[in-house]
């Protein structure tokens, strides 16, 4: 699958990725996609309304690449102009779920990728506060 690391930059509020996935076998194979949010180390985050996965529209979930082809698969991303001060990390998944009918053992390959969205808007500041002295009945501070 390509590519495998992509950046949108503060600047760009309207990206479409296209994704190739290839088969080099000779019957058709089953993907699908998924599409959520992690964490700077990779942990997967819940999904809720202020989920970067929300930004993303795929026009299937579910697709087939013929033997010997390559598959393309767009992913848009519409990240809002202020989204933010920190860079957001939206995974991509592709998984094989082409079962083997042939008496092998069947097991699920899946490939991730991730799209890191670069912040920018301005982080929640700590406002200033004036720190005052008390002095004491003795003059203390």
């Amino acid at each position: 699958m390509a590519p495998v690391r992509s950046v949108i930059t503060a600047d760009q509020d309207d990206v479409t990725l296209e994704y190739s996935v290839g088969n080099n076998g000779s019957s058709p194979r089953k993907y699908t996609l998924e599409v959520g949010e992690a964490s700077s180390k990779g942990t997967p985050l819940p999904d809720g309304p202020q989920s970067a996965a929300r930004w993303v529209t795929v026009e299937s979930t579910a697709f087939t690449v013929p033997g010997g082809k390559r598959g393309k698969v767009p992913v848009r991303i519409q990240p809002p102009a202020d989204r933010g001060a920190s860079e957001r990390r939206i995974t991509v998944k592709i998984t094989d779920n082409t079962v083997d009918t042939s008496g092998n053992v069947n097991f699920k390959t899946a490939i991730s990728t991730s799209v890191y969205v670069e912040g920018t808007g301005r982080s929640f500041a700590r406002r200033a506060c004036p720190i005052s002295t008390f002095r004491g009945s003795r003059g203390e501070t």
